[in-house]
C-alpha cells in the first residue's frame, strides 16, 4: 500500500507529542533541539487526524525527525523576508527529503516529500540569488590563521576610518600595521558588535578560531601575501591587493544573509560542510568549511555558481543515501502520543503491535520481558 501525505503545520507541543514515543533523546540535528524543557515536556497536545489516520506514513517521518543521519539546513535573510528550512534524510526513498520549517508563531511546517528541486527553489528565493551580480570566482583555500588575519585587516581599516570620521579628519590610507590587525582580531573574537568582521566570521565557523598574537597574525598575513590577497606597503604595514576589491567588505554593511550546511553520519563521526554567505554591495562573499581538515575556502562568488555548488553537494548526498522502503501498516486511528507503539530493542526498527519478531532483523522482540526496553510499554 502506498500512501502520500501533504504538508502539515504543528505547534511545538504537537511536534513534541509526535516524537515522544521515540527511544532516547532527540538527536543533535532534531528540530526539537533548543526548544527548552517546557516545550519538550508538553506531550498533552493532540495530534491532527491526518497523522493518526496515516500511521504508516508518519511513523518513519517521526523517526527521521527525531534522530536524522543526514540534514540540510539553510537560513536566508533579505530586506523583504527571512526563510529557514531544515531538511532531513528521507525515511522512505532517496528521492525525497523530509522538510521541517520553523513557521511564525512558534509552529513547525512539516513537508513529508521535499524534493531537491523544491529545496533549491526555497534557497534561491530566500537568498535572492537572481539579484547577485555575476562575478569571476575569486575564492581561494586558506587556513584559519589566514582567514582571521584577513578579517583583522578589514576591521583595522574600518576602525581607523571610523576614528577619522569621528575626528572629522581625512580618511587615512587603506592599510594597517601588524599590531593593529592583531588587536582587531582579538577584539572581534571577544565582542558581538556587528561592525567587527572577525566576530561575523566567527559565527559562521564550525569551531572558535584562535588569534590575537603578533606571531599568529604575521603568519596569516604572510599566507595572504602568497595568495595575492594582501601586499606589504611598509616595513610592518599591510593593505589589500586591488584585485580583491576590499571596498566590497570595507564599505558595505556585511550581513550574514545565508547559511547552508550538510550533515552526514559516518564511521569517523559527524561530517559537516558549512557555506556561509555574506551579502555586500558588490555581490556575495562565501565561506566554505570542508568536513575535515584545517583549511577554508573564502572569497567572492556569483549567485549561479553558489547554487550549482550547493546542488551538486545535495545530489551527491541524496544519491549515496540508501533507499529504505517503508513497511506499510494498516491505517487506523491511534491515540495521541502513541505513534509508534514500540521499537525492536536489537536494531531499533518500528515494531507493529502484537508482533513477536522484528520484521527487519528477525530477532525476538520481547522474549522473557514484561516491559519494552525501548518505550517502557507493558507487553501483553
Amino acid at each position: 500500500m502506498e500512501t502520500t501525505a501533504s504538508n502539515i503545520t504543528l505547534t511545538t507541543g504537537q511536534l513534541a507529542a509526535l516524537l515522544r514515543p521515540l527511544p532516547g533523546e532527540p538527536g543533535v540535528l532534531s528540530p526539537l533541539q533548543g526548544l527548552g524543557t517546557a516545550a519538550l515536556s508538553d506531550f498533552s497536545a493532540s495530534l491532527p487526524e491526518t497523522i493518526t489516520r496515516q500511521r504508516d506514513v508518519w511513523e518513519p517521518i517521526a523517526r527521521t525527525l527525531s534522530a536524522p543521519k543526514l540534514a540540510l539546513v539553510t537560513s536566508a535573510g533579505t530586506s523583504d523576508n527571512v526563510v529557514y528550512l531544515q531538511a532531513f534524510g528521507a525515511p522512505a526513498t532517496c528521492d525525497h527529503l523530509v522538510g521541517c520549517t520553523r513557521a511564525p508563531g512558534g509552529t513547525f511546517e512539516l513537508v513529508p516529500a521535499l524534493t531537491a528541486s523544491v529545496w533549491s527553489q526555497v534557497l534561491w528565493d530566500g537568498l535572492a540569488l537572481d539579484t547577485v551580480p555575476p562575478t569571476t570566482d575569486a575564492a581561494v583555500t586558506m587556513s584559519f590563521t589566514a582567514l582571521t588575519a584577513c578579517c583583522g585587516l578589514v576591521d583595522a581599516v574600518k576602525e581607523s576610518r571610523l576614528e577619522a570620521l569621528i575626528a572629522r579628519e581625512a580618511y587615512p590610507v587603506s592599510s594597517a600595521t601588524t599590531a593593529s590587525i592583531a588587536l582587531a582580531v582579538k577584539t572581534g573574537l571577544m565582542t558581538q558588535d556587528a561592525r567587527w568582521f572577525t566576530g561575523l566570521m566567527r559565527r559562521l565557523l564550525p569551531q572558535d578560531p584562535t588569534g590575537g598574537s603578533l606571531e599568529q597574525t604575521r603568519r596569516g598575513l604572510d599566507e595572504l601575501a602568497l595568495l595575492g590577497w594582501v601586499i606589504r606597503v611598509g616595513d610592518d604595514e599591510w593593505s589589500f591587493a586591488e584585485t580583491i576589491q576590499p571596498h566590497a567588505i570595507e564599505w558595505s554593511a556585511a550581513v550574514v544573509s545565508g547559511l547552508f550546511s550538510l550533515h552526514l553520519d559516518d564511521p569517523d563521526g559527524l561530517n559537516r560542510l558549512h557555506v556561509g554567505v555574506i551579502r555586500t554591495l558588490s555581490g556575495l562573499w562565501t565561506l566554505e568549511c570542508p568536513p575535515l581538515g584545517e583549511t577554508v575556502k573564502f572569497g567572492r562568488t556569483g549567485g549561479q555558481a553558489l547554487m550549482l555548488t550547493m546542488m551538486k553537494a545535495v545530489k551527491k548526498l541524496l544519491a549515496s543515501w540508501p533507499a529504505q522502503p517503508v513497511k506499510a501498516a494498516a491505517s487506523q486511528p491511534v491515540p495521541s502520543g502513541s505513534l509508534p507503539s514500540h521499537f525492536c530493542p536489537s536494531c531499533g526498527a518500528a515494531v507493529v503491535d502484537g508482533a513477536r519478531f522484528c520484521a527487519d532483523c528477525g530477532k525476538p522482540v520481547h522474549a522473557g520481558e514484561k516491559f519494552c526496553g525501548a518505550c517502557g510499554h507493558r507487553i501483553a
